[in-house]
């Protein structure tokens, strides 16, 4: 290491830049035991950053549950070092309420509740995983003692450094960087990492003429962005809206528009659900080159045997691919891969789990499946044989894009 106090830069503040402090805490006693300097640049709170902050409309939720969500590097990680164990969000949130986790602000009412009602196949709110990715910064900081500095601002430039003012020593690599800040002030780098998450860009020719068709009109013109930071303001009730792409954003921009306004869903007698609007949503019309949604996240438990290793998504086989192409094309080559491993674990549950709908037992499936590649007619003709109803044979094409070959009325 070099003689002076090794200086490391970090560019955003969020759960990347967490997880390799962690790391580096983690590694630090058997790679490296002298002084440290660490500078993280975050206008947000460290931890959660920006896209995870606690500022968000509460109905916006993640996409997993909370007992598959942790910051912790344990023993089911293959990497260098050693494991660091910790909970999970569940395993957190369980604590906080215990008492056994106490270095947690005092959270306003809303965050209790969401605490009390969280369970672990719960799809938690953002702002409640906010506050564990925040304890996670906050208790990885703590372990690297007063080496690591945060700065609430922005880094607005990042240059070599002039090399005569700090000549490069071959033993220490290739030289510092100067990061400016926007506070004016300016660090000196051996090493800049730059975790930047969910970054803006300007917007491109198609977004500028609708913003400026928009303009000239009267109208309102959302560029591509980070949906929670967008002003829908202008968005009147009852205006007709036309909404480009149904992701991930779309999913946000309904829960902003519908139950961030006021709307509300309530039981059926059946199960079911209905929404109660209240007079102030747009009505929107969006479309994609889908055309439809994509299905949400599977809130059931699995019912049948557990997943067990991959079994034809391999390190050797991908290898065996390697030695016979060279190069890889991921629709030939590996797709046909993922797709037979997909189907593997999916037939495996129906099979296991509900077994009136099957007609074979999943020990002789498995055993033909194995030599059948995915879009053989073989294997086509053995699950038609397993699983008698059409309509549970899995068509990954057909989940990708449902409209394919259909035509509709005007």
């Amino acid at each position: 290491m070099p003689a002076h106090t090794p200086a490391v830069v970090f560019v955003g503040g969020g759960p990347r830049t967490a997880g390799v402090l962690e790391r580096i805490a983690a590694n630090r006693p058997e790679l490296f035991t002298g002084p440290l300097e660490i500078h993280v640049i975050e206008p947000h709170v460290p931890g959660s950053g920006r896209i995870w902050r606690y500022d968000q409309d509460p109905g916006l939720l993640l996409n997993s549950t909370a007992a598959d969500i942790t910051m912790f590097t344990d023993t089911s990680v293959a990497c260098e070092g050693p494991a660091s164990h910790g909970p999970s969000l569940a395993e957190w949130a369980a604590g906080v309420l215990d008492g056994s986790i106490t270095d947690v602000p005092d959270f306003p009412r809303p965050l209790w509740e969401q605490l009390r009602s969280l369970a672990g196949a719960t799809f938690p709110t953002r702002q409640l995983q906010s506050q564990y990715l925040e304890w996670f910064f906050r208790r990885t900081a703590r372990s690297l003692g007063r080496n690591v500095t945060v700065h609430r601002t922005t880094a607005v430039a990042v240059r070599r450094a002039v090399e005569d003012a700090f000549p490069a020593d071959p033993a220490e690599g290739p030289g510092k960087h100067l990061v400016e800040l926007a506070n004016g002030r300016t660090l000196l780098a051996d090493v800049v990492v730059t975790a930047l998450g969910h970054t803006d860009s300007r917007p491109d020719a198609t977004s500028a003429a609708w913003a400026g068709f928009a303009g000239r009109h009267g109208g309102y013109h959302a560029a591509p962005s980070y949906t929670t930071d967008v002003d829908y303001a202008p968005i009147a009730p009852g205006q007709d809206v036309i909404v480009s792409g149904m992701g991930l954003a779309f999913v946000d921009l309904l829960v902003l528009l519908m139950e961030g306004r006021g709307g509300r869903f309530v039981g059926t007698p059946d199960g079911g659900l209905k929404y109660l609007a209240s007079g102030r949503e747009p009505r929107l019309w969006a479309g994609s080159r889908r055309g439809v949604p994509y299905h949400s996240k599977i809130s059931a438990t699995l019912q049948g045997q557990a997943p067990g290793p991959l079994r034809f998504l391999t390190p050797a086989a991908v290898g065996a691919l390697l030695e016979r192409h060279g190069e890889l094309d991921f629709r030939s080559h590996l797709w046909p891969l993922i797709a037979k491993e997909a189907g593997y674990g999916y037939y495996r549950e129906l099979l296991t789990g509900s077994t009136a709908r099957a007609a074979m037992g999943w020990d002789e499936f498995a055993a033909r499946y194995s030599d059948l590649n995915w879009y053989s007619p073989a294997r086509e003709e053995l699950v038609a044989s397993a699983v008698p109803d059409a309509a549970l044979h899995l068509d990954l094409e057909r989940l990708d894009r449902p409209f394919t070959g259909l035509r509709f009325a005007a």
